[in-house]
């Protein structure tokens, strides 16, 4: 009884000791790296407030299934995800990124349980290690974002189309529901999800065909369920396609040719050295100046690339057709190339390969050294995982804080103080900072409305105002928050506000003479 249990008992303790690792790097230090609430993130925070509340978003919507926000339409899955938190911790950071850092973790959890149905419970090992060292992963499990559901759902799907492939037909509609939820979550999901059922029908046309009263329950089921979606695609386009239409390829008047060639470097760019070993993400939110993937991980991808390739088996190709599609909806914009959050599907996929091509590096090692060799190789994934630590939790947050749009936090903190004394804060050539003061100074959900040009004393100036014009600059106590471009308007003293630990200035306050004069005069007030 005690040997036939022993091997169950060290696969929880594995599983166990692999999502705590996830875990911990996924919740260290979450409220302060990164620096700052950006404006994504304080939208689905504050939609979040507003539907814990009252059941609507911000804009007075019950129960949305999406939510318009700057112009562009999206799914409301993170902002739902989030009302526990806030339920609990109140708009900050923690309640804001904590679902991410959860679903990632548990995203650890579902490629583990797939891999170990499909490859056996060693590669199963080393996939949820590679993901859970990921620097691509981890990123995006720190900050709100709704494409971090996607590996999530992708997983799971995954996990539920092995069940199936054992003969369990029932797990199939589990699989089904799961792509259909990932229909919610970011909108490359519509163009890979749809690539990877056809995939998974190309190379399992066999099974389905011997279990066809559950693969139609479950084509009915996805359909039913990426209804509201569908209807969003077919009768409500321009809402549905307003972000891709501004950043598509297929912009007016590009040649056919021009569109293949722009194509071609999108997509060849997401498999480059720079990319995925060296530099990653240009964009500081989406990576920490270093590849996607550590070294090791990444001389493990190849090697699993090639045995899957030679190994010729139906989950081989599996693996490689996701691989050959993972940046295709990514290559069809022309912004931010490469691009690590529009290429986020190629999670879990990778580390799966890459687990592949570890678990052949150990059977290649001699039988008698394999457990020390095994050690080896966690320590040389631990090892390349070091860079990116050391940058991450290291300047990351003074390097980022321009991109994480830390001076409105800050800027709150200093006029905090100052309010009582000012007849208008205005901000100016910051977008999004109409979420982020609904967030920092927690306005109630009566009092704000997206469309609003100014809520109480708060005020969002049009981006092509002249600042040196405008009005109230010369008639009232004024203070504007913006950013440290353009000369300042004559007659304003200047509050620079620094990155953490840093002299760069990532923001500016302008107090007008009139503001001057109301804090001297109540500090003259005070010390009467």
């Amino acid at each position: 009884m005690t040997l036939a249990t022993q091997p169950h008992k060290g696969r929880r303790r594995l599983i166990l000791i692999l999502c705590l690792l996830a875990a911990l790097l996924r919740v260290a230090k979450l409220d302060t790296i990164p620096p700052a609430l950006f404006r994504d993130e304080a939208e689905k925070l504050y939609n979040a407030f507003c539907l814990a509340h009252s059941g609507r978003d911000c804009s007075g919507h019950l129960l949305p299934l999406f939510v318009q926000v700057f112009g562009v339409t999206t799914s409301a899955i993170y902002q739902y995800a989030t009302v526990p938190f806030v339920w609990l911790f109140g708009m900050g950071e923690w309640a804001a990124r904590l679902p991410a850092a959860l679903v990632g973790t548990c995203t650890v959890l579902l490629t583990f349980l797939w891999i170990e149905k499909a490859r056996g419970t060693r590669a199963a090992m080393w996939a949820a290690v590679f993901l859970a060292f990921s620097p691509w992963h981890v990123v995006f499990s720190r900050w709100a974002q709704q494409g971090i559901f996607l590996p999530l759902f992708l997983a799971g799907a995954m996990s539920a189309w092995q069940i199936f492939l054992r003969g369990k037909g029932g797990a199939l509609v589990w699989a089904a529901i799961a792509l259909a939820l990932a229909f919610y979550t970011y909108d490359v999901a519509r163009a890979f999800v749809p690539l990877l059922m056809l995939l998974l029908c190309v190379l399992y046309w066999r099974e389905l065909c011997a279990h066809w009263r559950w693969a139609l329950t479950s084509a009915l089921v996805f359909v039913i369920l990426s209804l509201p979606t569908l209807w969003l695609l077919i009768f409500r386009t321009e809402a549905a396609q307003a972000r891709f239409s501004r950043i598509s390829i297929f912009a007016p008047g590009q040649s056919f040719s021009s569109v293949i060639s722009m194509f071609s470097r999108n997509y060849v760019a997401h498999f480059s050295p720079s990319f995925l070993l060296l530099h990653g993400d240009s964009e500081l939110r989406h990576g920490a100046g270093v590849g996607i993937l550590t070294a090791f991980e990444f001389a493990a991808l190849i090697m699993g690339t090639v045995v899957t390739a030679r190994s010729r088996s139906r989950f081989g190709w599996l693996l490689l057709g996701w691989l050959l599609c993972y940046p295709v909806a990514a290559s069809l914009t022309r912004e931010g190339i490469p691009h690590a959050l529009r290429s986020i599907v190629g999670i879990p996929a990778v580390q799966a390969l890459a687990a592949i091509g570890v678990t052949r590096f150990e059977r290649l090692a001699r039988l008698r050294w394999k457990r020390s060799f095994t050690a080896i190789l966690l320590a040389m994934q631990l090892l390349t995982f070091f860079p990116f630590a050391y940058r991450y939790w290291g300047d990351y947050r003074t390097r980022s804080a321009w991109n994480w749009q830390y001076g409105v936090k800050d800027s709150l903190a200093i006029l905090e103080r100052l309010e009582p004394d000012l007849d208008r804060i205005a901000f100016y050539r910051i977008f999004g900072a109409e979420y982020l003061v609904a967030v920092y100074r927690r306005i109630p959900p009566s009092e704000f409305r997206p469309d609003r040009p100014r809520i109480g004393k708060f005020e969002w100036l049009p981006f092509d105002l002249d600042l040196a014009s405008w009005a109230p600059l010369r008639q009232e106590a004024v203070a504007v928050v913006t950013v440290p471009v353009g000369r300042p308007p004559s007659g304003v003293a200047s509050i620079p506000i620094h990155a953490p630990n840093s002299k760069d200035v990532v923001a500016v306050i302008y107090l007008n003479e009139n503001a001057l004069k109301h804090l001297r005069d109540h500090a003259q007030q005070v010390s009467d």
